[in-house]
């Protein structure tokens, strides 16, 4: 019996450490795309006429990103 619980608590230790790291690794991610719009938005009339100056979504896409050190 004792055996059995460590190799349960062993599973519920790896549940718990594996379920974290999904929410750090999310919670980062949307961290990433806040700081981004943080940054469009203290150089949002750049933002706007960039955008306006391109041609297509992707030149737009590129020059934002080379521009403002987006990703």
């Amino acid at each position: 019996l004792k055996e059995v619980l460590g190799y349960y608590l062993d599973h519920r230790l790896e549940v718990i450490v594996r379920r974290t790291q999904f929410e750090l690794n999310k919670a980062e991610a949307r961290a990433h795309i806040l700081e981004g719009l943080l940054i469009a938005l203290d150089h949002i009339d750049e933002v706007i006429a960039t955008i306006r100056s391109s041609q297509t979504d992707e030149i737009a896409r590129n020059a934002l990103m080379q521009k403002f050190g987006l990703s």
